[in-house]
């Protein structure tokens, strides 16, 4: 008997798109609609099986996991503010509520907590690897729909919503080699994220590619904090071969570097270069205006609350994976290397 997924393969399209059309969602365009229309027929698939499953006591309820540092401070959190403002504003227009949860030590240590909850679906952001490898076999073993934020996991059966870090980390480190930088830093958050492991990775393949040397002292892990950005400056004015760009992982940890770097009376960006991350507002009024990655964390939070209302109305939708562009934006921040 077919099912969704085998829809989705004919078609051309994910199994998400094949339950937005059988739901009669808006939001599908109609080249895609009728190829989905037309494996159905060639299938002959059984439209019954798909059936919106109905409310039940906790369907109008979605959980929203994270840290609980980060849920404490979402102001110093652009990235999770954002996406959880749009992820909220989908959600209501789903007829549904969220509801945030800590992941403090007390859940963390028992997961069985959230069956407590009456949740229908749970949308992650902000964990650590230690903790994702705890928590969403979890999840997957109580067949409780979720959806991650731009985590890259290797389980294909793992639903996320991503950017591709390695690859817009090594576009980004490309662009300062074209300016002919060769002693480049990475300045990163929390090493324990996966997110910050594949910016690393793509920071140094793009390095290897261009036959440059990736000293181990330029590259740099702290928080992802203006706090951390601020107090990095010391430790890369102070080394004896100074880098002359970075590729920083965070726009609040470039603002912070931008800030003790004039103090210490280095001029912007001719004696240094920095590529941000995030686009985040403060990126278009800090002193150069930051040439950085586009994160599109809204248009993320909205995809996200979008596929869990597939999960939960479509049980058989699995392995959601959503991979949107970051791309670069070209501000003030960097310029050509010249020893001169």
């Amino acid at each position: 008997m077919a099912n969704i997924r085998d829809v989705a393969k004919i078609a051309g399209v994910s199994p998400s798109t094949v339950s937005r059309v059988l739901s009669g969602s808006a939001r599908v365009s109609e080249q895609k609609r009728n190829r989905v229309y037309q494996a159905v027929a060639e299938l002959q698939y059984d439209l019954k099986q798909t059936q919106y499953r109905g409310p039940n006591k906790s369907s109008s309820k979605i959980g929203i996991i994270m840290q609980k540092h980060a849920a404490i401070d979402l102001a110093g959190h652009p990235a999770f503010s954002t996406a959880i403002s749009s992820f909220e504003k989908e959600v209501h227009l789903q007829n549904r509520r969220s509801e945030l949860i800590m992941l403090d030590e007390m859940l963390y240590k028992n997961f069985s907590i959230l069956d407590e909850q009456e949740v229908a679906a749970y949308f992650i952001l902000g964990t650590n690897e230690e903790q994702e490898d705890i928590l969403l076999p979890y999840l997957k073993s109580k067949h409780l729909p979720y959806i991650i934020l731009n985590r890259w996991v290797s389980d294909k059966s793992i639903n996320y919503v991503n950017i591709d870090d390695a690859v817009a980390a090594q576009q980004a480190t490309e662009y300062l080699i074209a300016l002919k930088h060769r002693r480049i830093a990475f300045i990163g958050g929390n090493k324990n994220f996966r997110n910050s492991k594949l910016r690393i990775a793509g920071f140094e393949a793009a390095m290897q590619q261009a036959e440059l040397e990736v000293d181990s002292h330029y590259i740099l892990q702290g928080d992802y904090s203006e706090l951390y950005g601020y107090e990095v400056g010391d430790e890369l004015m102070s080394m004896q071969e100074r880098p002359t760009a970075a590729l920083v992982s965070s726009d609040i940890i470039a603002a912070g570097l931008q800030r003790k770097l004039r103090e210490r009376g280095v001029k912007l960006p001719h004696d240094f270069s920095m590529v941000g991350w995030g686009d985040f507002t403060i990126a278009s009024y800090v002193t150069p205006a930051l040439t950085t990655i586009r994160m599109p964390t809204s248009e993320m939070g909205t995809q996200a609350a979008i596929a869990l209302d597939n999960m939960i109305r479509y049980p058989d939708v699995i392995g959601t994976h959503i991979v949107m562009r970051a791309p670069l934006i070209i501000r003030d921040s960097c310029i050509e290397y010249s020893q001169a």
